[in-house]
């Protein structure tokens, strides 16, 4: 017995949508995490307004997890954006003794804001997850946390 004719049509129009989905790696293609705002950069790296940002697209591996990545650096500041599943989210990336974790509104249900002032390992973070995406804002000493955190509402804005 044949599916009827719409079924078959509904069938074969899911499967288009699926495979469009996946990169040629066989990957569930990530948006690009060079692709947050111009003005919340421009904050986070005190640069002026009309300075134009670069990002150096980059991917890095943690706990098995392929993770895409984009780094701007301005003088001596540095922004760091990855996207990667859901799932790393129950093994994040380690952060350095002195990492000091809280839970922040505005970026979903598990957004975390991370800090760490020890010398040698100063950063300010934000973790999140959405739909089947972990994402992660980072910043550099001199990087403010409403600095950061307008990084990180652009790139979960954009997942």
């Amino acid at each position: 017995m044949r599916p009827p004719a719409a079924l078959l049509l509904a069938l074969v129009a899911a499967a288009s949508v699926a495979l469009s989905a996946v990169a040629a790696t066989g990957r569930v293609v990530s948006p690009d995490p060079c692709s947050i705002s111009q003005g919340a950069l421009n904050a986070a790296l005190s640069a002026s307004a009309g300075t134009p940002q670069y990002g150096t697209p980059g991917t890095k591996a943690v706990h098995g997890a392929s993770l895409a990545t984009c780094t701007w650096t301005y003088g001596n500041k540095e922004v760091v954006t990855s996207i990667g599943p859901k799932s790393l989210n129950a093994h994040p990336p380690a952060n350095p003794t002195g990492t000091v974790t809280h839970k922040i509104s505005g970026l979903g249900s598990g957004g975390k804001l991370l800090t760490n002032s020890r010398a040698g390992y100063v950063f300010i973070a934000v973790t999140f997850t959405k739909g089947a995406r972990w994402g992660e804002a980072w910043g550099s000493l001199g990087v403010t946390k409403a600095q950061i955190l307008r990084v990180g509402r652009s790139l979960y804005s954009k997942l």
